[in-house]
């Protein structure tokens, strides 16, 4: 079974073993990849080489087809007009995107066999972080991560409904991890506490997450985030009430 990840590190893959594509034909790979049907040649040339005449990017996309074409696995599926990769390879941003609409559809009730799967799709890692000088990488990935974040949310909100609490707690740390100032992100791992009886570990991000916003960016806790975690700890016990101090908004 053939496979791309781009999620994390580029990396093309025949079951075990990883094959060596080059720079150019890493970069044709991932275009593919991410594209959700075929690209016509222009395009490709245009996209991947956006600096140098038309002429030179087709013949750079010519000698980037040779050189893969030639790999013992068939790599691109190439007419004379368009590209694609072809269609029984895994791509795991497809995965994500899958996962994505089944998570983030609230009629969907998911069995545990689809939870117990959505755990071990990558949520954690950014879309080829390494790849920073292409600028039409830039909102591909500004696209994935905002989607692996809600799916993080959205997957810890199931899990916890699920009492699957470890699992939940581990899916909102990541997207703490990824965004710090995430208020979403910081109310589900809150509840994730919660649901477990974690009162003192709900406070003790609490807490940090007022003093985060704080100090980088000068702001509290919207109303809402304060206001959504005050009921819940109404049933802890009263140390910890004591301990939970909320901001107090006026009108």
């Amino acid at each position: 079974m053939l496979r791309v990840r781009l999620l994390g590190a580029f990396g093309v893959s025949a079951g075990p073993h990883l094959l060596s594509i080059g720079v150019a034909g890493q970069r044709l790979v991932a275009m593919l990849a991410l594209a959700e049907q075929s690209v016509s040649r222009s395009r490709a040339a245009a996209t991947l080489w956006p600096d140098i005449p038309e002429s030179r990017a087709s013949a750079n996309l010519r000698a980037t087809l040779w050189r893969l074409l030639r790999l013992p696995h068939r790599i691109v599926e190439a007419t004379p007009f368009e590209l694609r990769l072809p269609p029984d390879w895994q791509v795991d941003t497809r995965e994500l995107v899958a996962l994505a609409r089944l998570l983030l559809d609230r009629t969907s009730v998911l069995t545990d066999a689809q939870l117990s799967a959505a755990i071990r799709i990558n949520l954690y890692e950014d879309l080829l972080p390494n790849h920073t000088n292409e600028a039409w990488l830039h909102p591909e990935r500004e696209r994935f991560r905002q989607l692996r974040l809600h799916c993080l949310e959205a997957l810890c909100e199931r899990l916890t409904s699920a009492r699957w609490h470890g699992a939940a707690v581990d899916c909102a740390l990541a997207a703490v991890r990824a965004d710090p100032h995430r208020e979403s992100a910081s109310i589900a791992l809150i509840n994730a506490h919660l649901a477990q009886g974690n009162y003192r570990d709900a406070v003790r991000h609490y807490d940090a997450y007022r003093s985060r916003l704080r100090q980088d960016l000068g702001a509290e806790p919207s109303p809402m985030f304060n206001q959504a975690l005050l009921g819940r700890t109404q049933t802890a016990a009263p140390d910890i009430q004591r301990n939970f101090n909320p901001i107090r908004y006026t009108t």
